[in-house]
Order: C-alpha cells, then structure tokens, then sequence
C-alpha cells in the first residue's frame, strides 16, 4: 500500500521542526511504500502536494496535527487556517482515506473529528501500532485500538491502546523527509529517550498525551540512533525531544556516560526540571555535549509555583543559574508564564527583577527568556479551576473558531495583563538588557 505522510502547516516564518513522530509512524510501516511531505520546508507549498499527489498516487494520508495553537503567536497560525487548505486540497485531489493524529489531534480528538469532514480516521496517542493496523483494517476500524472512525454520522473510539516496549519499536524512518532541510533552519534534528510524564503540573496535558508511566528507551538503543544520525547523515547538533531529559536521573547519566566513553562529537540541548541539578551533573552533560539546558519553572514565586502543582521552589529555580555560572560551557534557557493562577503586580514584578538579576549574573550565559501567556487545556486540573470560577464553560466547544479558542487563555488579573502588554511594546528595551554582554 501507498501512504503519505503529512506534517501539518504551522504559518510563514516558523521554524520548522522535524517530523519526528512521523518519522516513527514511517519505520513501523513496513511492507508499505512509505513517503513524507512537510509543508514548512516547501515553497509554493500547495502547489507542490499537488504534484506530489499526483506523482504519488498514495492509497492512504497520514496527517500529523503537532499543534492547535502555535509556539509563535505573531507568526504561527491557527490550527483550522494551518490545516484546512491542506485537507481541501487533497480531497479535491482524489478520494484518499485521511488519517489524523498528533498531540493537536489527541488533545481535541472527537471535537476534530466532528469539526473536520475531510478526516476519516484518527489515531489517539502513539500511533505506531494502531496506524499499520489500521491499514489493514480500513473497512472494519472498530477492530483496532486507538481509533477515532465515523459512523452513520457520529463519532466512535475504539478505545486507548496499552504502553509499548519502546525498544521493540523500529529506528525512526528519516529519510521520507529530507534532513538537510531541517538542518539548515533548526539546526538540530530531535531523538527521543522516553515517552511519558510522572508530574502533575496543573496547567499541562503532557500527562494525558504520552501517559503518567515514564517508559524509557534502554541508554544503548538512544546512542546508538544518536550515532547512526551522525555516520549515515553528517548530523553533529541534536535536541532530546522528552517533555524532561533529567527524569529518571539514572537514565540521563547513563546517556551521558555512554556519549562520552563512545567519544562521539555530537552536540545537544535538552529540557531539564530544576528540581534535580547538581553541579557534577551539569559538569557531566557539558562533557557529552550539552550546549543549552532549559528550564521551564513557568512561575517564580512559591504561592504561584504551588498554584501550578510544579513540585520545585523558588529557592531550586534561583540555584539553577548559580549552578551554570560554575560551569564552562553551560549556558541556560527559562519559560515563563505571566497572569497565570495566583499572580499580582508584586509576583510579576519579582519575576521582572529575577529575569534582570539572572541576565547581570550570567550575562552571556544566559540565551533566552520566554514571556507568554496559559492556554487553559482540556484533561488537567487548570481546566477545572477555570471552569469553576467561570472563567470557561466546561461543556462549550473551544475549537469552533479562533476567537473561541483564544478565550482559553487563563488571565488572573487585568493589572498585570496591562504591565505584560507595556513589557511586550517595550521588548527592544529587554532585548538590549538580554543581549548585553555578549
């Protein structure tokens, strides 16, 4: 069978990102003739599918929904304008079966399925085994695992599938895109050592998406793709794509030791928890080739870091960059939130003196510094909070249009919504404060 896979449109101007998860779908399909297609590295990008569709012939399209919101929010696109001229496209093109699935999909899925005609099939979570499985069951979908289908005009799931051994799953198929795309724009191409995540931040559905059980890769396997990247494609620049890389402790290490004793020239960046750093930690991840660690505390003060379930303190923040100061060649990267559960003008101006204390301290160390908005998420405890101070309607539908999704956004105080709007007019100010020094 013919499959082409598809990642979804993020907007002009975006990084784009490997398509990783695709990527995985493409190695598990074996027996298939297996191609990929991403938008975001295209010119004239419908135009292009168009003839691919059309050299292609494929009896099935896979589409990868990666985001409902973007990164982004002056450039990105809404997931309805990123996605719809796509799917247009291709049911203009031929009658082929779509089949959607990603973390955008899965956050949403039955509300897509309803809102979008032009997708038949969805896969729910990992999508490895349900996707090949489904290829062989088109006409009877009920029999499979992690299936969205259609019928006689409502909306069915089969029901989640079970974790999977990691290490049973095929090395992700990269060549169905061309890497060197990516290379020249990101950077860095993403491996993944686990999948899963064990906290329970309030706001995230992380935990929904991959899961509460963290299920690791064994060390050898992860280094072993890591080294097949770097003798098969020239690839030197990696990003560990886990929502946390130091968790389980044990595991990270045992990467580093063994990127270290394989004497492998591979630089890396990774997401790390504050929570768990330590001076001879850092110290071993510079040595296998960490460039950047960051952190997403996504709060300062300890009223808000409880609010947030985040399980770290403002202490453990504070002691991350005095860590890095310490240490050549780690430099660090922080994510915040503003007007989230619990803030004042007191807490948001805390955070404004740790982001100029931080800046002064580390200078050229410290790379980037993110503001933005809490997008309120189905599946966590942040949904219901908002839903019980009326803040959203529990039962109202959030994807019906951009404005309606753009209510989703937790704002606590109107005060220091104003303050972050002054910041963001004032953000070449900040912009020569976070560049000074280097």
């Amino acid at each position: 069978m013919k499959v082409l896979l598809i990642q979804s449109y993020t907007g002009k101007g975006i990084t784009p990102v490997f398509p990783i998860g695709l990527s995985y779908i493409a190695g598990s399909l074996e027996g298939h003739e297996v191609r990929g297609f991403d938008p975001n590295v295209e010119d004239n990008y419908l135009e292009r599918l168009k003839a691919v569709l059309s050299d292609f012939a494929p009896d099935v399209i896979g589409f990868s929904l990666r985001n409902i919101w973007p990164f982004d929010e002056e450039r990105g696109l809404y997931y309805k304008d990123a996605v719809i001229p796509l799917l247009r496209l291709i049911k203009s093109c031929g009658n082929y079966p779509v089949v959607m699935g990603g973390a955008g999909f899965t956050a949403y899925a039955a509300e897509i399925m309803e809102e979008l005609p032009e997708v038949d099939f969805g896969i729910f979570r990992e999508g490895e085994e349900s996707f090949s499985q489904l290829l062989k069951n088109l006409g009877t979908p009920e029999n499979v695992k992690g299936v969205y289908y259609k019928r006689g005009g409502k909306v069915c799931f089969t029901g989640p599938t079970k974790c999977k051994d990691l290490d049973n799953l095929p090395l992700p198929k990269r060549d169905i895109f061309d890497i060197n795309k990516y290379l020249t724009s990101q950077g860095s191409i993403g491996v993944q050592t686990k999948r899963g995540c064990a906290f329970t931040c309030s706001y995230c559905i992380y935990p929904f998406l991959g899961g509460t059980k963290i299920v690791s890769r064994s060390t050898k396997r992860v280094v072993d793709e890591i080294e097949f990247l770097s003798n098969r494609f020239g690839i030197k620049d990696i990003v560990f794509v886990d929502t946390v890389f130091n968790v389980p402790m044990s595991q990270s290490q045992e990467i580093c030791e063994e990127l270290i004793r394989r004497k492998l020239d591979i630089k890396w960046t990774a997401w790390f928890h504050p929570k768990h750093m330590t001076e001879d930690f850092v110290r071993l991840c510079v040595r296998a080739g960490c460039y950047l660690f960051e952190f997403s505390p996504d709060a300062y003060t300890d009223k808000m870091l409880k609010l947030l379930q985040k399980n770290i303190t403002n202490a453990e923040i504070t002691n991350t960059y005095r860590i890095m100061k310490k240490v050549d060649g780690a430099n660090i990267s922080y994510n915040f939130f503003v007007n989230g559960p619990g803030e004042d003008i007191v807490s948001f101006i805390r955070l404004l003196l740790f982001f100029i204390k931080a800046k002064l301290f580390l200078r050229h160390k410290l790379k980037r510094f993110f503001f933005s908005h809490l997008h309120i998420e189905p599946n966590t405890e942040l949904f219901k909070l908002a839903s019980e101070k009326g803040m959203i309607d529990r039962n109202a539908r959030f994807l019906g249009s951009k404005v309606a999704y753009e209510k989703m956004i937790y704002k606590n105080s109107m005060l220091v919504d104003k303050s972050f709007n002054s910041l963001w007019v004032m953000k070449n100010v900040f912009k020569t404060i976070l560049t000074a020094g280097r």
